[in-house]
């Protein structure tokens, strides 16, 4: 009887034995078929969220002046194009004297014509104002010292707002900036600044740079806006004609390590030949990453009949065509920049 009882007891064991084996195995298929549809159905919602999210649009257009079109710019994370700047603001002609040359529709087609030409290049172009500059804690300082400088009538809004423009680039961190009649050329690798951001002037000339191509980090975009105004303060004495760009020549004189100089923007005068391109005159072209059309360009180069410093964004862009068709060099972007008037 003894027997029989163990036997059974035996039995009762193992069968709860085996049923916890059995059910252990059971509930951990469950967790694993749990697990992949959690997985799987991670995947799917965050591929639906980025299907769905619209992206960012910024927009330059300043209101009720309908100087600029829109632009449409994905954020950083999905856009990961370099930027290239440009620094606008306008001046009313009937408040104070403009003293550009130009007119306000001048001024949007330079501008227009300025950010297709980047963006064929395969860059995101963005226009800096003085609102940008206002955001600096030292904009009230600038303004006032600017402003209060003792240089004759020459020294308009215009020369004011040049220096500004430097702490515009200081409070978006840094980076390229162009004049808005600076148009690409060769390719330009633009993600990683430079000289680990040191800043570095584009366009060279015997005494030192002109600031139509501009490339450093924040800081330095910061050092060199102070450095410029302090330079200004010194020659206030003179009561000449004093600028951003005498500044930066009469620095690189003093200091030539100040700022870095590269020689790769072509002034508009050396392009504008009047003469029909061949491979010698493509040669000019070659390690150049960008050139400058600016007033000088039209006065020393040779245009057309009539042609004026108006006429630039037709001009520059004729140009690129031009450059495009009959240069070995000439890469993609001018080819997207006709398109991208059509």
């Amino acid at each position: 009887m003894a027997l029989e009882e163990r036997r059974k007891s035996r039995q009762k064991r193992s069968f709860r034995t085996s049923f916890s084996r059995e059910h252990k195995k059971e509930i951990s298929a469950i967790r694993r078929r749990q697990a992949s549809f959690l997985v799987a159905f991670c995947s799917l919602f965050a591929l639906l969220i980025h299907i769905l999210r619209p992206s960012v649009t910024f927009d330059p257009h300043v209101p009720g002046e309908g100087l600029l079109e829109k632009m449409h710019l994905r954020n950083s994370g999905e856009d990961n194009r370099p930027i290239m700047h440009t620094f606008y603001h306008r001046i009313d002609p009937e408040k104070m004297r403009k003293n550009t040359g130009m007119t306000d529709d001048a001024d949007s087609d330079m501008i227009n014509s300025w950010s297709r030409a980047w963006e064929a290049a395969g860059w995101r172009t963005q226009i800096l104002t003085l609102e940008d500059a206002k955001k600096h804690p030292q904009f009230d300082y600038f303004n006032k010292t600017l402003h209060e400088l003792p240089f004759d009538k020459t020294f308009q809004e215009y020369d004011i707002l040049c220096f500004h423009r430097w702490l515009a680039m200081v409070e978006v961190g840094g980076g390229w900036m162009s004049d808005y009649d600076v148009y690409p050329l060769n390719p330009l690798r633009g993600k990683v600044l430079p000289f680990g951001g040191k800043l570095t002037a584009y366009e060279n000339i015997p005494r030192g740079a002109v600031p139509s191509l501009v490339s450093g980090s924040s800081s330095e975009w910061n050092r060199m806006a102070n450095t410029l105004i302090h330079n200004t303060i010194t020659h206030r004495s003179n009561k000449n004609f004093w600028s951003d760009f005498f500044a930066l020549i009469d620095i690189y004189q003093d200091n030539p390590k100040s700022y870095n100089i590269v020689d790769g923007v072509l002034p508009g005068k050396r392009v504008l030949t009047g003469t029909k391109w061949g491979k010698k005159e493509c040669q000019m072209t070659e390690k150049k990453i960008a050139v400058h059309f600016s007033h000088d360009s039209i006065v020393m180069g040779v245009s057309r009949e009539g042609e004026t410093a108006l006429d630039r964004p037709r001009i520059a862009e004729k140009f690129v065509e031009m450059w495009s068709d009959r240069c070995m060099n000439a890469p993609v972007f001018a080819k997207n920049l006709i398109m991208a008037k059509h």
